[in-house]
């Protein structure tokens, strides 16, 4: 797993990431709108207007990854392995809970690592118009990216993109559900979803927290001091919930004004790539979800939403519910 989650900061981290950043940028990110489209509207299009069904397992988790396997270009023969290995590593985001779960993390990372290497080296070969061939010519000032690089970057993206996603989806439906005029907006003027959007990534802060090592010795407030290669957990929760900045912090609102002052992608030079990806997903997820299933006093929980059993990851691993009379766009 070092491949996959291994840190860099200082020179080396920005080394890289001007190599990768435009491969990232929102015009690039924009470009997999008309697929996403695709995506999200076979998903919601397979959702029964007549029983129960489980909104995570059905809609919030293969909608992300299948944008992320088609961004990384991804056979579609191979993503049901894919999956597999990004379900087993995203649930030791925390830490392995057990001998054996660290066992099966070690196996599913190194098969990851083995068969985005073989994909890379055919990418090479012969260039698609996709993720990894976009990263396996980047280039500035001469500098190239390594194997290596490449495949830890692609395997961020695998977990990031998709772990974070699924939640905000999960977790962000649930919380509007539970405010039924702001839920009845949403649904009569699609236009509102971008701010619904930033307030459901501050409100849910899909990661709670974060870690950051000091590199030198740092100054806190309060009159602290951090030594070298301390260690401090940020909480990008309590930072999404900070009175001085949000007004009454704990109110959902998507009316909020500075919502997209929120820390849900992180700050500096540590903000989250993806950002225009997830945001772009989201909207697109919750507006082909609302075109289908447009009556919002319909939406019932068809039984008990059971939460994430991990402390990093905010939201929901199964939302049931009955989203009744459907429409067909």
């Amino acid at each position: 797993r070092r491949v996959l989650f291994r840190s860099k900061d200082g020179a080396e981290h920005s080394r890289i990431r001007k190599i990768v950043q435009p491969a990232f940028t929102h015009r690039v990110m924009q470009g997999w709108r008309e697929a996403t489209e695709r995506i999200a509207g076979e998903l919601v299009d397979a959702l029964p207007a007549d029983r129960p069904f489980d909104l995570v397992t059905d809609w919030a988790a293969p909608l992300p990854m299948a944008v992320i396997c088609e961004i990384l270009g991804v056979p579609y023969a191979d993503r049901v392995t894919f999956q597999a290995w990004g379900d087993t590593l995203a649930t030791g985001l925390d830490r392995a809970r057990s001998l054996g779960h660290a066992r099966r993390m070690d196996a599913a990372a190194e098969q990851l690592v083995a068969y985005l290497g073989r994909l890379l080296d055919e990418r090479r070969r012969e260039p698609s118009d996709d993720l990894l061939s976009s990263l396996a010519f980047a280039e500035v000032d001469g500098d190239r990216l390594s194997d290596r690089d490449i495949v830890g970057t692609a395997s961020f993206v695998l977990l990031a993109g998709f772990e974070t996603t699924v939640n905000l989806l999960g977790a962000g439906t649930q919380v509007l559900m539970r405010h039924r005029e702001q839920f009845a907006e949403v649904t009569q003027d699609h236009s509102l979803i971008p701010d619904m959007t930033e307030e459901a990534l501050r409100y849910v802060s899909p990661v709670q927290y974060t870690f950051r090592t000091a590199l030198s010795p740092i100054e806190l407030p309060g009159d602290e001091f951090l030594d070298t290669r301390q260690t401090i957990v940020l909480l990008l929760v309590g930072a999404n919930r900070d009175p001085r900045i949000f007004t009454d912090p704990n109110r959902f609102d998507i009316h909020r004004p500075n919502a997209r002052k929120h820390l849900a992608f992180g700050f500096g030079i540590h903000h989250c790539l993806g950002a225009a990806l997830a945001r772009m997903e989201a909207e697109v997820a919750w507006r082909r979800l609302f075109e289908r299933f447009p009556d919002p006093d319909a939406w019932r929980l068809a039984g008990t939403p059971q939460p994430n059993a991990g402390r990093m990851i905010n939201g929901l691993r199964s939302l049931p519910v009955r989203l009744g009379p459907a429409v067909r766009v």
